[in-house]
């Protein structure tokens, strides 16, 4: 599930529809490399570079693995799109909590992909279980 294309589509699809900051979680560089022209991954000898950039807003897009799920604050972050859940509820937390260090009467989106009818659905759920639930909503999207 974390490797099939129609998610890589979907995300590439929503990550265009931003004019503001996103920040793509993939699941490996390969993933990373796809989804955007400036990554941060442990091979990247860019990485810093383009976090600078990404800090200070000069890039609107960074995709990354698993380096910036956690102790980092990205200023203005307000949408960040997560490819895979997995079965782990800390990792998908500190994803999701890259976003939340805005302002109270500031809101963020995080977009965490999935699909219906399968261990997906659990691992979100999971993933989800300690935020406020009316403040989560699903959206049915085709993927092809």
């Amino acid at each position: 599930l974390m490797n099939y294309p129609s998610k890589g589509r979907y995300m590439a699809h929503l990550a265009s529809q931003f004019s503001e900051k996103v920040l793509l979680f993939t699941c490996n560089q390969q993933q990373a490399e796809e989804q955007a022209d400036h990554t941060y991954h442990s091979k990247n000898k860019d990485s810093q570079a383009n976090l600078a950039k990404f800090n200070t807003g000069e890039i609107q897009r960074l995709a990354c693995v698993a380096q910036l799920s956690e102790g980092i604050n990205i200023p203005n972050l307000r949408v960040g799109i997560i490819w895979h859940a997995f079965g782990n509820e800390r990792k998908a937390a500190q994803r999701i909590g890259r976003l939340l260090r805005l302002n109270p009467n500031e809101t963020a989106t995080v977009h965490l992909l999935m699909y219906q009818n399968t261990i997906d659905e659990h691992w979100v759920a999971h993933a989800l279980a300690a935020f406020d639930p009316t403040k989560v909503s699903y959206v049915d999207a085709y993927l092809s």
